[in-house]
């Protein structure tokens, strides 16, 4: 029996697409079915204040009002029609169908690794600065240009999704590790990235389950030195001729005194300081885990904030 699926759309002027050099916002079409969606450019702009956002429709009866409300309802009577056509042939509809047929492109490949990757990141792209970080995001296209270099050093410029196993793993963390010269763990990082997108692949019913599930990521973790007391004395009263190495030195030492990674260290602002029992201590929401810690500020962490409370970390 199919199953019931559900099918709307939004048009919208799209702020985040604002042209500085232009008051005008790009139109553009959303399209979700059963929760999933995706946007469409329309190719058309539209003064926000002559927006009608109840209607989705542009204020006004004059001619080039009158122009872009008939485009907009061609753009809804086509993409309702190609919602209908494709419910009828397919048991599985996603908004990126609609999306490919609407604007003429019926994309055969659709469900091959190289396309995935791509959409997978362009998503995360549009995340950036909210739930994603730039350095994720980077990451992840690095693993779109090693996938693409492993797919050529096999001679295929592309690879269905039903064509990855278990085995397509095993080669390449081999190929990983023998062609990069990357050690095992940061192979296995790699496809642990790669296991994340065909998850994404099993959430746009592209595929019906992740075919590495089965393939386990094995990290060698090696045991790291730590300093000593003596050794942090040692290098906290060292002082270094070249100015740079010095400033380096003390960004170490700040970690060191309160626990912090650099990007929440980069973050800190005095709003972050605190005074408990008329101590100093650092309240401060950590990047990572989006968790708030308080960190209470020992005197050497103290007189570090003195000597670049003026300054701006790089």
């Amino acid at each position: 029996m199919k199953r019931p699926q559900t099918f709307s759309i939004l048009i919208w002027p799209n702020k985040a697409r604002k042209n500085k050099a232009c008051a005008d916002l790009p139109l553009y079409a959303r399209i979700t079915v059963n929760g999933r969606r995706t946007e469409i450019s329309l190719k058309t702009k539209v003064n926000p204040t002559q927006w009608n956002k109840s209607a989705c429709r542009v204020k006004g009866n004059d001619i080039k009002a009158q122009r872009i409300n008939h485009y907009l309802d061609e753009v809804r009577a086509k993409l309702f029609r190609i919602y209908q056509e494709m419910s009828i042939q397919n048991e599985i509809l996603t908004p990126h169908d609609i999306k490919n047929k609407f604007c003429n492109n019926d994309s055969p490949q659709k469900n091959e690794l190289k396309q995935l990757i791509t959409l997978h990141n362009s998503d995360m792209k549009n995340c950036i600065g909210t739930s994603i970080s730039q350095a994720t995001y980077s990451k992840y296209c690095v693993l779109e240009k090693k996938v693409s270099k492993f797919l050529l050093h096999n001679k295929k410029s592309n690879l269905s999704l039903n064509e990855i196993n278990y085995q397509f793993a095993v080669n390449f963390e081999q190929y990983l590790r023998n062609n990069h010269k990357l050690s095992s763990n940061t192979a296995m990082k790699y496809i642990r990235m790669l296991k994340k997108v065909l998850n994404d692949a099993v959430r746009r019913d592209w595929i019906k389950s992740n075919p590495l599930s089965s393939f386990k990521c094995h990290f060698q973790w090696p045991k790291r030195e730590v300093l000593s007391m003596k050794e942090l004395q040692t290098l906290h009263q060292h002082i270094f001729t070249i100015e740079r190495v010095e400033v380096v030195k003390d960004y170490f030492l700040f970690s060191c005194y309160t626990g912090l990674s650099y990007i929440d260290f980069v973050n800190l602002s005095p709003d972050n300081i605190h005074y408990i029992n008329n101590k100093p201590w650092l309240k401060i929401k950590r990047q990572k885990t989006k968790t708030t810690a308080e960190i209470p500020l020992l005197a050497q962490a103290m007189s570090l904030i003195q000597k670049y409370r003026n300054c701006k970390a790089p």
